[in-house]
């Protein structure tokens, strides 16, 4: 009979819980319950993926447990002082948590732990000290005899997972250039490019989870780990410049080959050259391919006989397509030198150095979002601890830990709804608590200890997955409650069962009361946000296009931009948790759209702002300075109604609007030209401001476009209270 791997994998972590169980109650250790839990968390289908959730959680206690005894040297003694110290400290953890996505169990770890060790029955210092030192042991101790048992009983690597994502991600970026390419030669509309991007991302985000997970067993590919996180980086740079390259030409009829690129087939076919000798590298053949040079050549006969329009769109499509050359050149070589297929390009490891110290330090840029859960974690904690100190509940001292980590965990999971964690805790932790008295004191050695602790390991691990195994898990360990010496007491586990029920549902309450946690609340709140910060850094360009602005402003635009460029994919997350059987005028595509139409303008404003930084050709933009301000005048109307989620006027009328504005601009700057010329403006200026021009242009028909989109959604409905 063969064994499927949910049930090999079942089994595995049983044995390697009944093992530490075993282990920890032979040397007396404080409290095994630590080290069957480390199993249960870092249990995960390879040993690489094993290996590292759980040095994350090794290394994440330490921090935890010296923050607690630092915490505790300080303020022993003072309540208020002790509270505001940890607060500080689950802000901070949250924070990182969130942000650092690379190492963000640690930081959960560092959490939560500190809040455990902090009040564990702290009558001396010793005790304290003793606590935190069993709590990293006995963790090390459930991270060693898992990661034995999974390496000599059924072993599963992530041998090869890297060339295997590597070569599917490269394999979905050829599909989509291809597309592309056709889209630019004018064969294709472009409908298919949606798909392919889709699966890109999702791509993306597999090849570094595979770097992570074999990186963790591999010793080879820990050494060239900073080129394989440096080809993620370019990789990630090849799907933003495919992405903007592709909105700048949706919506526009003319193809681009007939903008004046000469021998636009031979650069297109050198780009998918690359790329297909980056696939072979992935799948193992040899390969000394030597990128060919290629330049984007433009008749400039025909460029002159371009509307002024047309020449903004040929400068902005222009910009994307010369960034393919030195970007794919580099993704081959990377490649090349991570396989070691080539010797004739100097190493990358020093030039990704150099880039790094290049950087301009800069202060940080917070994430809203992630500071106000930082803050609902904070503020679960405090209330916790208050209610522990002047109401005394059942749980006691239980509610300043349990109401800190589950207010991380709500931090990290916002859209996740009460019933998701009721019901399958409530059902767990019943079976737990009658096993607990019915089955539990009918024991009397070690072996039908070990039975009953694989058989409810085994049931919670192959009949559950995802969180619903990770709920079961923490049941068996925590209200089963295996001690040395074992002292059974109904009434502590009743009481115990009451008050898990009643910290989640006061954990949800408060949660209601900070921030609505209700979906469509939340999309609106952020599609609001995400206007506003459009709004602000269009006016910034506008205004003083081609000036260099003071360090407070370049820090409000990177903060506005690190809005807009993060919005989009929070608010396709939110959507994807609304109920839309509440909302019958709205179907999930059309949100989807939506979406797709925030980040279209994401790019476009990145368009505008970068062209708005470069040096401009000042007898234009100041002959057109009057023009573009009534433009601004007019664009930030439909601005605020897009933030407002209302539309002041048809999206017909607003098309409308803007041909008869393109229009006047053609001869406004014809007049300009006519009566100043182009001899003392240089190449470049002229350029840079009919990318400037591009970036307008974009802008508005971007914006035009989801107004339309909006129009069709009865906002007004998701506005209203509902008590479902």
């Amino acid at each position: 009979m063969r064994l499927s791997v949910q049930c090999k994998e079942a089994i595995k972590t049983s044995l390697a819980v009944v093992i530490v169980y075993g282990i920890a109650l032979k040397v007396n250790w404080l409290n095994p319950n630590w080290a069957a839990l480390a199993v249960g968390i870092i249990s995960l289908p390879t040993a690489g993926q094993s290996i590292r959730k759980g040095l994350m959680r090794l290394f994440g206690t330490i921090p935890g447990c010296l923050a607690a005894l630092l915490i505790l040297s300080i303020a022993a003694q003072k309540p208020w002082l002790f509270l505001l110290l940890n607060c500080i400290w689950i802000f901070f953890t949250t924070y990182m948590m969130l942000s650092d996505k690379q190492h963000s169990y640690f930081w959960n770890v560092a959490g939560f732990v500190c809040l455990i060790i902090a009040i564990v029955d702290p009558t001396s210092s010793n005790n304290i000290f003793q606590h935190a030192m069993f709590r990293v042991l006995e963790t090390g101790l459930g991270i060693i005899v898992y990661t034995f048992v999974s390496v000599f009983l059924w072993p599963q690597t992530n041998a090869g997972a890297i060339k295997k994502s590597g070569k599917e991600l490269i394999a979905i970026q050829i599909q989509l250039f291809n597309s592309l390419s056709k889209v630019i030669l004018g064969l294709e509309s472009g409908e298919s490019l949606k798909l392919l991007q889709t699966q890109e991302v999702k791509l993306l985000g597999q090849f570094a989870q595979s770097l992570e997970a074999e990186g963790s067993e591999s010793y080879s590919v820990q050494e060239v780990y900073h080129l394989l996180r440096h080809f993620h980086s370019l990789s990630t740079s090849l799907m933003s410049t495919f992405n903007r390259l592709q909105t700048s030409l949706a919506g526009h009829a003319r193809p681009l080959m007939t903008y004046g690129f000469d021998e636009l087939h031979i650069y297109l076919a050198e780009i998918d050259e690359r790329l297909a000798e980056v696939k072979k590298i992935f799948e193992g053949q040899p390969n000394r391919y030597v990128p060919q040079p290629i330049s984007l050549n433009v008749d400039s006969s025909m460029v002159n006989e371009f509307s002024h329009l047309d020449k903004a769109l040929y400068a902005v499509c222009g910009n994307e397509l010369k960034k393919l050359d030195p970007l794919t050149k580099e993704i081959l070589t990377c490649a090349q030198e991570i396989y070691s297929t080539s010797t004739s390009f100097p190493s990358l490891l020093s030039l990704i150095k150099r880039k790094k110290k290049k950087r301009d330090w800069s202060w940080p840029v917070p994430d809203v979002d992630y500071m106000l859960s930082a803050v609902f974690a904070a503020v679960c904690t405090a209330l916790g601890f208050c209610l522990w100190i002047f109401f005394d509940p059942p749980g006691h001292n239980l509610w300043f830990n349990l109401c800190g980590a589950l207010g991380m965990m709500l931090a990290s999971m916002p859209q996740i709804r009460l019933t998701t964690i009721i019901k399958p805790f409530a059902i767990a932790a019943s079976l737990a608590l009658s096993v607990y008295v019915l089955i539990l004191p009918q024991l009397s050695t070690f072996w039908e200890l070990g039975l009953l602790l694989f058989s409810c390991m085994f049931i919670a691990c192959y009949f559950f997955s995802g969180f619903y195994r990770l709920i079961g898990i923490a049941c068996i360990v925590n209200l089963i409650s295996i001690k040395n010496p074992q002292v059974f007491s109904f009434a502590s586990m009743a009481n115990m069962y009451i008050f898990l029920l009643i910290v989640f549902l006061f954990i949800f309450t408060i949660s209601y009361i900070i921030r609505s946690p209700r979906p469509e609340k939340a999309v609106l709140h952020m599609i609001s946000r995400f206007f506003r910060g459009a709004e602000y850094l269009v006016a910034a360009v506008v205004k003083k296009p081609g000036s260099k602005p003071s360090s407070f402003r370049q820090w409000k635009n990177s903060f506005y931009l690190h809005e807009i460029r993060t919005l989009p994919t929070k608010i396709n997350g939110w959507g994807n948790a609304i109920n839309y059987k509440l909302f019958p005028g709205i179907t999930p595509e059309q949100l989807s759209d939506l979406v797709l139409h925030l980040q279209a303008l994401v790019f476009r404003i990145e368009e505008l702002y970068e062209a708005g930084k470069a040096h401009q050709a000042q007898q234009l933009v100041i002959g057109l300075d009057a023009d573009v301000q009534k433009w601004y005048d007019g664009i930030t109307p439909i601005l605020k109604s897009c933030s407002s989620n209302k539309t002041l006027e048809p999206a017909e009328t607003l098309k409308n609007r803007l041909h008869r504005w393109q229009m006047y601009l053609e001869d406004k700057i014809e007049k300009i030209l006519q009566e100043q010329g182009v001899k003392d403006m240089s190449k470049e200026e002229v350029a840079n401001f009919y990318r400037l021009l591009g970036g307008l242009r974009g802008v508005t028909t971007t914006t035009v476009s989801y107004a339309e989109l909006a129009t069709a959604i009865d906002w007004d409905h998701w506005r209203e209270e509902r008590f479902s």
